[in-house]
Protein backbone atom coordinates (compact mmCIF):
# COMPACT_ATOMS: atom_id res chain seq x y z
CA UNK A 1 0.00 0.00 0.00
CA UNK A 2 0.70 3.41 -0.63
CA UNK A 3 3.43 5.48 1.91
CA UNK A 4 1.11 7.45 4.21
CA UNK A 5 2.36 10.36 6.83
CA UNK A 6 -1.42 11.00 8.48
CA UNK A 7 -1.74 13.73 10.81
CA UNK A 8 1.13 15.00 12.54
CA UNK A 9 0.83 14.80 16.61
CA UNK A 10 0.38 18.69 17.11
CA UNK A 11 -2.39 19.01 14.17
CA UNK A 12 -4.41 15.62 16.13
CA UNK A 13 -4.05 17.10 19.38
CA UNK A 14 -5.87 20.43 17.59
CA UNK A 15 -8.35 18.71 16.54
CA UNK A 16 -8.98 16.80 19.56
CA UNK A 17 -9.75 20.00 21.17
CA UNK A 18 -12.16 21.36 18.42
CA UNK A 19 -13.69 18.21 17.68
CA UNK A 20 -13.89 16.32 21.18
CA UNK A 21 -13.25 12.62 22.01
CA UNK A 22 -14.76 10.32 19.48
CA UNK A 23 -17.31 8.67 21.85
CA UNK A 24 -20.59 8.88 22.39
CA UNK A 25 -22.57 11.34 24.52
CA UNK A 26 -24.89 9.48 26.52
CA UNK A 27 -27.59 11.06 28.97
CA UNK A 28 -26.33 11.84 32.85
CA UNK A 29 -26.61 8.35 34.15
CA UNK A 30 -29.31 7.91 37.02
CA UNK A 31 -27.69 8.33 40.22
CA UNK A 32 -28.22 5.67 42.50
CA UNK A 33 -30.11 8.04 45.42
CA UNK A 34 -32.24 8.94 41.93
CA UNK A 35 -32.91 4.75 41.59
CA UNK A 36 -34.00 4.39 45.20
CA UNK A 37 -36.64 7.79 45.47
CA UNK A 38 -38.09 5.94 41.97
CA UNK A 39 -39.38 2.78 43.84
CA UNK A 40 -41.79 5.30 45.51
CA UNK A 41 -43.05 6.92 42.48
CA UNK A 42 -45.73 3.82 42.00
CA UNK A 43 -48.96 5.24 42.70
CA UNK A 44 -49.44 2.00 44.75
CA UNK A 45 -46.62 2.62 46.86
CA UNK A 46 -48.12 6.43 47.28
CA UNK A 47 -51.29 5.31 48.27
CA UNK A 48 -49.55 2.86 51.03
CA UNK A 49 -47.76 5.82 51.86
CA UNK A 50 -50.69 7.97 52.45
CA UNK A 51 -52.26 4.64 54.74
CA UNK A 52 -49.21 4.66 56.58
CA UNK A 53 -49.72 8.50 57.87
CA UNK A 54 -53.51 7.58 58.07
CA UNK A 55 -52.51 5.05 60.55
CA UNK A 56 -50.03 6.70 62.80
CA UNK A 57 -52.60 9.54 62.74
CA UNK A 58 -55.37 7.37 63.86
CA UNK A 59 -52.50 5.77 66.69
CA UNK A 60 -52.50 2.91 64.79
CA UNK A 61 -48.51 2.90 65.24
CA UNK A 62 -48.27 -0.93 64.75
CA UNK A 63 -50.15 -0.74 61.85
CA UNK A 64 -48.39 1.94 60.21
CA UNK A 65 -45.20 0.47 61.08
CA UNK A 66 -45.59 -2.69 59.02
CA UNK A 67 -46.91 -0.79 56.27
CA UNK A 68 -44.01 1.95 56.12
CA UNK A 69 -41.80 -1.59 56.88
CA UNK A 70 -43.47 -3.73 53.71
CA UNK A 71 -43.00 -0.11 51.36
CA UNK A 72 -39.22 0.28 52.46
CA UNK A 73 -38.56 -3.46 51.92
CA UNK A 74 -40.40 -3.44 48.97
CA UNK A 75 -38.34 -0.30 47.54
CA UNK A 76 -35.18 -1.97 48.77
CA UNK A 77 -35.33 -5.01 46.81
CA UNK A 78 -36.31 -3.17 43.48
CA UNK A 79 -33.60 -0.89 43.88
CA UNK A 80 -30.97 -3.63 44.33
CA UNK A 81 -31.88 -5.70 41.15
CA UNK A 82 -32.06 -2.17 39.37
CA UNK A 83 -28.34 -1.00 40.91
CA UNK A 84 -26.84 -4.65 40.06
CA UNK A 85 -28.33 -4.20 36.40
CA UNK A 86 -26.55 -0.62 36.32
CA UNK A 87 -23.63 -1.76 37.56
CA UNK A 88 -23.52 -4.85 34.84
CA UNK A 89 -24.35 -2.39 31.65
CA UNK A 90 -21.55 -0.33 33.26
CA UNK A 91 -19.63 -3.11 33.00
CA UNK A 92 -19.89 -4.33 29.61
CA UNK A 93 -19.84 -0.94 28.08
CA UNK A 94 -15.84 -0.81 29.92
CA UNK A 95 -15.40 -4.32 27.52
CA UNK A 96 -16.32 -2.37 24.57
CA UNK A 97 -13.66 -0.13 24.31
CA UNK A 98 -11.12 -0.70 21.68
CA UNK A 99 -7.95 0.16 20.41
CA UNK A 100 -7.69 1.41 16.53
CA UNK A 101 -4.44 1.33 14.18
CA UNK A 102 -3.82 4.71 12.75
CA UNK A 103 -1.02 6.92 10.68
CA UNK A 104 0.62 10.13 12.52
CA UNK A 105 3.78 11.69 11.99
CA UNK A 106 4.33 9.03 9.25
CA UNK A 107 3.87 6.01 11.88
CA UNK A 108 1.69 3.67 12.32
CA UNK A 109 0.59 3.56 15.70
CA UNK A 110 -2.05 1.67 17.94
CA UNK A 111 -4.61 4.10 19.78
CA UNK A 112 -7.43 4.21 22.03
CA UNK A 113 -10.22 4.93 19.44
CA UNK A 114 -11.70 7.60 21.77
CA UNK A 115 -8.23 9.70 20.45
CA UNK A 116 -9.47 9.84 16.80
CA UNK A 117 -10.23 13.04 15.08
CA UNK A 118 -11.75 14.14 11.45
CA UNK A 119 -8.95 13.88 9.22
CA UNK A 120 -6.72 10.35 10.98
CA UNK A 121 -5.49 7.94 8.51
CA UNK A 122 -6.56 4.43 10.04
CA UNK A 123 -5.33 0.90 9.05
CA UNK A 124 -8.80 -1.35 8.85
CA UNK A 125 -7.97 -5.16 8.82
CA UNK A 126 -10.26 -8.27 8.64
CA UNK A 127 -12.09 -8.49 12.29
CA UNK A 128 -11.52 -4.96 12.99
CA UNK A 129 -14.72 -2.89 14.14
CA UNK A 130 -14.47 0.60 12.72
CA UNK A 131 -14.10 2.84 14.65
CA UNK A 132 -15.45 6.40 13.02
CA UNK A 133 -17.16 7.17 9.73
CA UNK A 134 -14.41 7.40 7.16
CA UNK A 135 -13.87 7.32 3.92
CA UNK A 136 -11.57 4.24 1.99
CA UNK A 137 -8.12 5.97 0.54
CA UNK A 138 -6.85 2.56 -0.40
CA UNK A 139 -8.86 -1.06 -0.55
CA UNK A 140 -7.83 -4.71 -1.02
CA UNK A 141 -10.81 -7.00 -1.69
CA UNK A 142 -12.66 -5.33 1.31
CA UNK A 143 -16.19 -6.58 3.15
CA UNK A 144 -18.09 -5.33 5.65
CA UNK A 145 -20.95 -6.04 7.84
CA UNK A 146 -23.22 -3.07 8.42
CA UNK A 147 -25.91 -5.07 10.29
CA UNK A 148 -25.71 -2.78 13.63
CA UNK A 149 -26.91 -0.03 10.88
CA UNK A 150 -28.96 -1.67 8.47
CA UNK A 151 -29.87 -4.94 9.39
CA UNK A 152 -28.99 -7.11 6.52
CA UNK A 153 -26.54 -9.53 7.81
CA UNK A 154 -24.56 -10.25 4.80
CA UNK A 155 -21.17 -8.34 4.49
CA UNK A 156 -21.39 -5.57 1.79
CA UNK A 157 -18.38 -4.63 -0.39
CA UNK A 158 -16.28 -1.71 -0.05
CA UNK A 159 -13.77 -0.20 -2.64
CA UNK A 160 -12.00 3.25 -2.79
CA UNK A 161 -12.73 3.13 -6.38
CA UNK A 162 -16.18 3.77 -6.44
CA UNK A 163 -16.77 6.59 -4.35
CA UNK A 164 -20.56 5.82 -4.04
CA UNK A 165 -19.20 2.34 -1.94
CA UNK A 166 -15.97 3.64 -0.45
CA UNK A 167 -17.58 4.87 2.87
CA UNK A 168 -17.45 2.75 5.98
CA UNK A 169 -19.51 3.65 9.17
CA UNK A 170 -18.98 3.54 13.32
CA UNK A 171 -20.09 0.34 14.69
CA UNK A 172 -19.93 -1.93 11.60
CA UNK A 173 -17.09 -4.71 10.95
CA UNK A 174 -14.49 -5.72 8.46
CA UNK A 175 -15.19 -9.10 7.85
CA UNK A 176 -13.04 -9.31 4.53
CA UNK A 177 -9.65 -7.83 3.22
CA UNK A 178 -8.14 -4.58 4.55
CA UNK A 179 -8.32 -1.25 3.41
CA UNK A 180 -6.61 2.57 4.96
CA UNK A 181 -9.48 4.75 5.35
CA UNK A 182 -9.65 8.56 6.20
CA UNK A 183 -11.86 9.43 9.31
CA UNK A 184 -14.70 12.09 8.38
CA UNK A 185 -16.70 12.30 11.27
CA UNK A 186 -16.31 11.25 14.81
CA UNK A 187 -18.28 10.79 18.24
CA UNK A 188 -22.12 11.47 18.29
CA UNK A 189 -21.32 13.20 14.30
CA UNK A 190 -21.42 10.16 13.02
CA UNK A 191 -24.61 8.06 11.88
CA UNK A 192 -24.67 5.56 14.72
CA UNK A 193 -23.93 8.67 17.02
CA UNK A 194 -27.29 10.24 15.43
CA UNK A 195 -29.01 6.97 16.10
CA UNK A 196 -28.02 6.88 19.71
CA UNK A 197 -28.78 10.78 19.91
CA UNK A 198 -32.44 10.21 18.92
CA UNK A 199 -33.03 6.80 21.34
CA UNK A 200 -31.64 8.91 24.27
CA UNK A 201 -34.37 11.77 23.85
CA UNK A 202 -37.25 9.01 23.01
CA UNK A 203 -39.00 9.16 26.36
CA UNK A 204 -39.82 6.14 28.67
CA UNK A 205 -43.13 4.52 28.45
CA UNK A 206 -44.56 2.53 31.01
CA UNK A 207 -44.94 -0.65 30.85
CA UNK A 208 -48.39 -2.56 30.82
CA UNK A 209 -48.10 -3.61 34.17
CA UNK A 210 -47.48 -0.43 35.38
CA UNK A 211 -50.30 1.06 33.71
CA UNK A 212 -52.49 -1.99 34.94
CA UNK A 213 -50.92 -1.48 38.43
CA UNK A 214 -51.73 2.56 38.58
CA UNK A 215 -55.12 1.92 37.39
CA UNK A 216 -55.62 -0.67 39.96
CA UNK A 217 -54.11 2.20 42.23
CA UNK A 218 -56.28 4.62 41.35
CA UNK A 219 -59.40 2.30 41.72
CA UNK A 220 -58.57 1.37 45.30
CA UNK A 221 -58.10 4.64 45.73
CA UNK A 222 -61.38 5.79 44.78
CA UNK A 223 -63.00 2.59 46.34
CA UNK A 224 -61.82 4.05 49.70
CA UNK A 225 -62.66 7.34 49.33
CA UNK A 226 -66.43 6.07 48.48
CA UNK A 227 -66.75 3.91 51.70
CA UNK A 228 -65.06 6.45 53.95
CA UNK A 229 -67.92 8.71 52.32
CA UNK A 230 -70.35 6.58 53.14
CA UNK A 231 -69.22 5.47 56.61
CA UNK A 232 -69.72 9.29 56.74
CA UNK A 233 -73.10 10.39 55.46
CA UNK A 234 -74.24 6.53 57.50
CA UNK A 235 -72.91 8.11 60.82
CA UNK A 236 -73.98 11.69 60.16
CA UNK A 237 -77.89 10.42 59.92
CA UNK A 238 -77.00 8.19 63.15
CA UNK A 239 -75.86 11.28 65.03
CA UNK A 240 -72.98 9.67 65.90
CA UNK A 241 -69.71 11.93 67.68
CA UNK A 242 -67.91 13.83 64.90
CA UNK A 243 -64.85 12.47 66.13
CA UNK A 244 -66.05 8.81 65.90
CA UNK A 245 -67.34 9.02 62.46
CA UNK A 246 -64.12 10.61 60.85
CA UNK A 247 -61.42 8.08 62.42
CA UNK A 248 -63.81 4.83 61.66
CA UNK A 249 -64.16 6.71 57.70
CA UNK A 250 -60.51 6.70 57.76
CA UNK A 251 -59.61 3.26 59.70
CA UNK A 252 -61.65 1.76 56.46
CA UNK A 253 -60.00 3.86 54.02
CA UNK A 254 -56.37 2.49 55.32
CA UNK A 255 -58.09 -0.93 55.38
CA UNK A 256 -58.86 -1.24 52.03
CA UNK A 257 -55.15 -0.87 50.42
CA UNK A 258 -53.81 -4.41 49.80
CA UNK A 259 -50.25 -3.73 51.67
CA UNK A 260 -48.92 -6.72 50.38
CA UNK A 261 -49.32 -6.28 46.81
CA UNK A 262 -46.20 -4.40 45.94
CA UNK A 263 -44.22 -6.72 47.75
CA UNK A 264 -45.37 -9.54 46.17
CA UNK A 265 -45.15 -8.29 42.81
CA UNK A 266 -41.60 -7.13 43.11
CA UNK A 267 -40.53 -10.29 44.21
CA UNK A 268 -42.30 -12.36 41.38
CA UNK A 269 -40.44 -9.51 38.89
CA UNK A 270 -37.25 -10.22 40.67
CA UNK A 271 -37.38 -14.07 40.37
CA UNK A 272 -37.97 -13.51 36.62
CA UNK A 273 -35.50 -10.85 36.40
CA UNK A 274 -33.02 -13.61 37.96
CA UNK A 275 -33.85 -16.38 35.54
CA UNK A 276 -33.27 -14.44 32.62
CA UNK A 277 -29.40 -13.09 33.99
CA UNK A 278 -29.01 -17.12 34.32
CA UNK A 279 -29.99 -16.50 30.55
CA UNK A 280 -27.44 -13.77 29.90
CA UNK A 281 -30.29 -11.70 29.83
CA UNK A 282 -29.43 -8.48 31.58
CA UNK A 283 -32.84 -6.22 32.53
CA UNK A 284 -32.30 -2.25 33.51
CA UNK A 285 -35.74 -2.01 35.06
CA UNK A 286 -37.88 -4.79 36.65
CA UNK A 287 -41.24 -4.10 35.33
CA UNK A 288 -39.61 -5.37 32.00
CA UNK A 289 -39.68 -8.59 32.53
CA UNK A 290 -43.34 -8.49 32.64
CA UNK A 291 -43.32 -6.17 29.30
CA UNK A 292 -41.01 -9.49 27.94
CA UNK A 293 -43.57 -11.80 29.12
CA UNK A 294 -46.40 -10.48 27.77
CA UNK A 295 -44.83 -10.75 23.79
CA UNK A 296 -46.77 -13.43 21.91
CA UNK A 297 -45.74 -12.33 18.19
CA UNK A 298 -42.55 -10.62 16.66
CA UNK A 299 -43.18 -9.85 13.40
CA UNK A 300 -39.80 -9.53 11.11
CA UNK A 301 -39.32 -10.19 7.80
CA UNK A 302 -36.19 -13.22 6.63
CA UNK A 303 -33.53 -10.76 6.91
CA UNK A 304 -34.13 -9.69 10.26
CA UNK A 305 -35.09 -6.02 8.81
CA UNK A 306 -38.62 -4.41 9.32
CA UNK A 307 -37.77 -2.79 5.87
CA UNK A 308 -41.50 -1.12 5.75
CA UNK A 309 -42.09 -0.86 9.29
CA UNK A 310 -45.19 -2.19 8.35
CA UNK A 311 -46.77 -5.94 8.56
CA UNK A 312 -49.43 -6.97 7.12
CA UNK A 313 -51.62 -10.46 5.79
CA UNK A 314 -51.46 -10.90 2.07
CA UNK A 315 -52.96 -14.29 1.64
CA UNK A 316 -55.58 -16.23 3.61
CA UNK A 317 -56.25 -20.05 3.58
CA UNK A 318 -59.88 -20.60 5.12
CA UNK A 319 -61.97 -23.79 5.14
CA UNK A 320 -59.40 -25.33 2.03
CA UNK A 321 -59.12 -22.44 -0.07
CA UNK A 322 -57.09 -19.57 -0.55
CA UNK A 323 -57.98 -16.04 -0.91
CA UNK A 324 -56.50 -12.59 -1.16
CA UNK A 325 -56.33 -10.23 2.41
CA UNK A 326 -58.32 -7.61 0.20
CA UNK A 327 -61.25 -10.14 -0.84
CA UNK A 328 -64.20 -8.89 0.03
CA UNK A 329 -65.81 -11.65 1.12
CA UNK A 330 -63.59 -11.65 4.07
CA UNK A 331 -63.49 -8.14 4.59
CA UNK A 332 -67.42 -8.25 4.66
CA UNK A 333 -67.24 -10.75 7.14
CA UNK A 334 -67.92 -9.67 11.14
CA UNK A 335 -64.99 -12.69 11.58
CA UNK A 336 -62.36 -11.03 9.61
CA UNK A 337 -59.84 -11.93 12.17
CA UNK A 338 -60.51 -15.50 12.45
CA UNK A 339 -59.01 -16.30 8.96
CA UNK A 340 -55.87 -13.86 9.52
CA UNK A 341 -55.01 -15.93 12.96
CA UNK A 342 -55.50 -19.29 11.24
CA UNK A 343 -53.57 -17.64 8.67
CA UNK A 344 -50.70 -17.01 11.27
CA UNK A 345 -51.16 -20.52 12.52
CA UNK A 346 -51.17 -22.02 9.26
CA UNK A 347 -48.17 -20.61 8.05
CA UNK A 348 -46.15 -21.56 10.95
CA UNK A 349 -47.27 -25.35 10.72
CA UNK A 350 -49.95 -25.47 12.75
CA UNK A 351 -53.53 -25.41 13.31
CA UNK A 352 -55.84 -23.18 14.96
CA UNK A 353 -58.55 -24.32 17.08
CA UNK A 354 -60.78 -21.85 16.10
Amino acid sequence: MEKRTGLSSAEASRRLTKFGPNTIVHVAAVTPLQQLLSQFTSPLVILLLLATGFSLVLGETLDGILILTIVILNALLGFVQEFKAEKALEALKKMTVSTVRVIRDGVQRELDAAQLVPGDSIVLEEGDKVPADAKLLESMHMEVNEASLTGESFPVEKSAKEKDNAGVFLGTIVTHGRGVAEVMTTGSATKFGAIATKLSLMKEEPTPLEKRLAGVAKQLGLLAGVAAAGILIIGFFHKNPLIEIVLTAISLAVAAVPEGLPAVITITLAIGTQRMAKRRAILRKLAAIEALGSITVIATDKTGTITKNQMQVADVWLDGKAYKAKDGKLRSSPLFWQPIIKQIFWRCGKKANL
